[in-house]
């Protein structure tokens, strides 16, 4: 030990005293270099010694006091150095070497005087960062500075002894053995602790620039945003850390690895630094990947949970698609190679989102009941990490799937929004037209609207009002009655078309989904729409019976509020392309009953069927007939096109990835088998694989379960399982479901949307037309009239039945229906073309419809 003292003996001190630091701190060490040298014993000037060895000697005994950080008698501190300044203390100190040394020894002590300087780095780095509130990361580094500066002291107490009894002891030996043992590591864990000291300081900085900002003025612009949006977008901060840890400090060690890639001993050394200051943030990947648990104390984990603010709780509810959409994020800051694809970050979010939803759902606290084969990860510089991460998520997948299919049945569900929104089963939508036809064809502003809910309620055998529909599902209760109990029902102030309208204008509804973000923004403009009409709503004085948009059909608005967690597989998002196809399909609904009373009407009044009529209003007659046949037969064609061409043959496609996936989460289990190889283990001894199989034929049995086909097969199965098994691929097959309706059902186009209105208010205009004509039918034959006139005196008595008159009226209708079949026919032909031209250009499958139609009307 007495060489151990006298290495951490300077020539100007006492070697038995210390020198206590005046005030007394936790973070650096209570012993302080001294400020300067008031005594210092006075050196021998080298310009007097001409003995290489001598020089050489008193070199050596500077340098294994500078190695350990202190001055010597040749070797000094520069003069800017100061312990007192934390980052100089960190850096390390720089020296200056006697000018007046053989430049052959001065040469030597300059490589060797930086090891000093990073010894003392890193013990001021261990002494400042070695703190709880810098992450577990961060201490084990620190844990592995502290085992390197133990072992450079060990080094360095037998250089001494080498020094003090071995004569042929050298500065080349001394070089050597600090090459050998200590400077490769000490280099790299130097350079690694001033980038986390820099990155700490870059960090400092940026948080005092912000702190200026109140939080009451971020609150203030969180709930602006709500007013605005209706979403918030985030609720935390942008996930930046306050200082280097965590991840960023994985980073750091990761690009050194990467800068010494060609370097073996090197690359090996910083490989296996990051497995061991790793640890604990692959502990904590394990327990979210595995439980869904987020044990990150000191918020350096790659994911964090967003707090809510009680302030804004209200808005949130731990139920709602909202809330799970903004309650996990991945942090940006500090990502390391392997979490640096998205696709690999979103199956980590997912997974751990995945397993909370699934054990708030079943009241599990963990997963230790399922008895799992799982083998968690182990390193992260290893081939098969994504291949394990694949595992864990593939497992979540299924537990969540499996909740979905067996638990709440999604399919059923699914059947369910087919027949209320699609109108597979239409029997009750066709009642309620019935009922409220009259209601629904004034105008939106002049109508009962608590009449049309209870018509509607009531052919829908809603039991009861729901309260709220973020309760979760009942195991017991049927999916359709929770599906009658949560139905809105209203009349919104905006009509069909304007709300088509807004899609074009975001551009959201293609298949690809570009922009996920304008049509959040778009929703909830809509949304804030949505509010049923009442006494104080403005009074329209411009209604126009000829005009579609004015009826109260095309403000019908339905929506049902899911329950969790079906609100997170069919979003808000979704479930309004439902609510679109909704509208659409309901206003066709209503033109082909309103044709079906107007055909009534014509075809069995007994005043259309009076036979005594002249030839010329025969004739007439016949005319307005084959006209409303004309308007019945498009009217058809485009609700068969709606009808079976969209809806019924992508359901079918969409409702065969369900059954799919249905079969595919029969066959497997619940709970995972995640282990090294990503197979289940068969412990059931009577039960052989097919590898261990033996009998006569093993030999060929062996080759074909290695053969590449086979292998093939096998992956190709497991991939096809795993797709339907997923999630986020339930969740895309049902959005390109939808977004393919609400493309191929002519609304998301400008042209199209106004040849499709135009239609409609020539079909509903003739229909007007025609339910006004039999008075004027009456008016143009004689004994017809005589016989109402008979029947009813006051409605005929003003009225002149000379020949003149009879033969005005006649002029006035042939005009008026001939008018009505140039607008038909124009409107038609315009409406054919645009379909053509959309078809050719932009969707194949609106050529159906426009094919049928020509086809239907040729002379068009």
């Amino acid at each position: 030990m007495a060489s151990y003292i006298s290495l951490n003996s300077q020539p100007d001190l006492d070697p038995e005293k210390i020198r206590l630091s005046e005030t007394a701190s936790l973070v650096q060490s209570c012993v302080n270099a001294p400020l300067r040298r008031p005594t210092r014993i006075r050196p021998y000037h080298l310009s007097e010694i001409n003995d290489l060895k001598i020089q050489s000697g008193l070199v050596i005994k500077d340098l294994l006091f500078a190695l350990l950080g202190y001055e010597g008698c040749y070797i000094r501190y520069s003069e800017k150095y100061d312990v007192n300044d934390t980052d100089l203390r960190l850096a390390g100190p720089d020296f200056k070497i006697a000018k007046h040394l053989d430049i052959s020894l001065k040469s030597i002590a300059k490589k060797l005087v930086k090891y000093g300087k990073y010894y003392s780095g890193l013990t001021g780095f261990y002494e400042t960062y070695n703190q709880p509130k810098y992450g577990k990361v961060l201490q084990r580094l620190c844990l592995l500075v502290e085992e390197l500066l133990d072992q450079h002291q060990k080094v360095i107490v037998e250089i001494e002894s080498e020094f003090k009894y071995n004569a042929n002891f050298n500065l080349n030996i001394l070089e050597s053995i600090i090459n050998q043992e200590i400077s490769n590591k000490m280099t790299h864990l130097y350079e690694i602790t001033v980038r986390i000291h820099a990155v700490t300081k870059e960090r400092a900085k940026t948080t005092a620039e912000t702190t200026d900002l109140r939080f009451q003025d971020i609150l203030s612009n969180v709930k602006s945003s709500i007013n605005q949006a209706g979403i918030i977008d985030s609720l935390a901060n942008n996930g930046k850390f306050d200082v280097c840890k965590g991840g960023l400090v994985l980073r750091i060690v990761q690009d050194r690895i990467n800068l010494f890639k060609g370097d073996s001993i090197s690359s090996t050394f910083l490989t296996q630094l990051f497995d061991i200051v790793s640890e604990d943030y692959i502990e904590m990947l394990n327990k979210w990947l595995i439980n869904g648990e987020i044990d990150d104390p000191y918020d350096e984990f790659l994911i964090r949970e967003k707090p809510v603010p009680g302030s804004l709780i209200e808005i949130f509810n731990a139920r709602s698609e909202h809330y799970w959409n903004e309650l996990f994020i991945v942090k940006s800051d500090g990502l390391i190679d392997q979490f640096s694809n998205l696709d690999v970050q979103t199956k980590i979010l997912n997974t751990g989102k995945f397993l909370n939803v699934f054990k708030l759902c079943t009241g599990l606290h963990n997963f230790k009941n399922l008895h799992e084969l799982i083998e968690p990860i182990d390193r992260i510089y290893t081939h098969d990490l994504e291949l394990k991460i694949d595992a864990f998520y593939n497992r979540a997948n299924k537990l969540l799937m499996k909740l979905l299919f067996e638990g709440l049945h999604f399919k059923s569900l699914i059947k369910e929004f087919q027949s209320i929104f699609l109108f597979e089963n239409s029997f009750n939508i066709d009642n309620f037209l019935e009922s409220s036809f009259t209601d629904l064809k004034r105008n939106r502003y002049a109508i009962s609207v608590s009449r049309l809910q209870k018509n509607y309620f009531e052919n829908f055998e809603r039991v009861e009002e729901s309260t709220t529909g973020t309760a979760p599902v009942n195991l017991t209760t049927s999916i359709s009655e929770v599906l009658r109990n949560n139905q809105k029902f209203s009349i919104t102030t905006s009509n069909f078309y304007e709300v088509a309208k807004e899609i074009m204008e975001v551009q959201t509804f293609d298949t690809d989904l570009k922009d996920e973000a304008n049509l959040k923004a778009f929703l909830n403009r809509t949304l804030k729409r949505n509010i049923q009409s009442s006494e104080d709503d403005k009074q329209n004085t411009g209604y126009d019976q000829n005009h579609s948009d004015e009826y109260a059909i095309t403000s019908i608005d339905l929506s049902i509020s899911l329950p969790f967690p079906l609100n997170l597989i069919l979003n808000r998002e979704l479930s309004y392309h439902y609510e679109l196809m909704f509208k659409i399909l309901i206003i066709i609904k209503f033109i082909t009953k309103f044709n079906d009373i107007t055909w009534k009407e014509i075809n069995r009044s007994d005043v259309w069927k009076y036979k005594s009529f002249e030839p010329r209003i025969r004739k007439w007659v016949l005319r307005c007939r084959v006209l409303h046949g004309r308007i019945r037969d498009f009217t058809n064609e485009l609700q068969n096109y709606l009808n079976y061409d969209v809806v019924q043959s992508n359901f079918e496609t969409f409702q065969e990835s369900i059954l799919k996936t249905e079969e595919v989460l029969k066959e497997r289990v619940l709970g995972s088998d995640v282990n090294h190889n990503h197979e289940p283990q068969i412990t059931n001894p009577k039960i052989k694989s097919f590898n261990n199989y033996n009998n006569n034929n093993s030999i060929f049995d062996d080759k074909i379960s290695n053969s590449k086909l086979n292998k093939a097969r096998i992956t190709a199965n497991r991939n096809q399982a795993t797709d339907y098994a997923n999630v986020e691929n339930l969740v895309t097959n049902l959005s390109e479901f939808l977004n393919t309706l609400i493309n191929d059902s002519l609304i998301t186009k400008p042209d199209l949307l106004l040849s499709l209105k135009n239609m409609f208010d020539i079909i509903i205009s003739f229909n007007h037309y025609l339910s006004r004509l039999k008075k004027v039918l009456i008016l143009c034959d004689q004994p017809l009239f005589e016989m109402y006139l008979t029947n009813y005196p006051d409605k005929f008595s003003d009225k002149s039945m000379d020949g003149l008159s009879i033969q005005n009226r006649y002029v006035n209708l042939d005009n008026s229906l001939q008018d009505h079949f140039e607008k038909f026919r124009d409107a038609l032909t315009e409406f054919i073309v645009t379909l053509r031209g959309f078809g050719e250009s932009e969707n194949k499958q609106i050529l159906v419809l426009s094919e049928r139609l020509e086809k239907c009307f040729p002379e068009n």
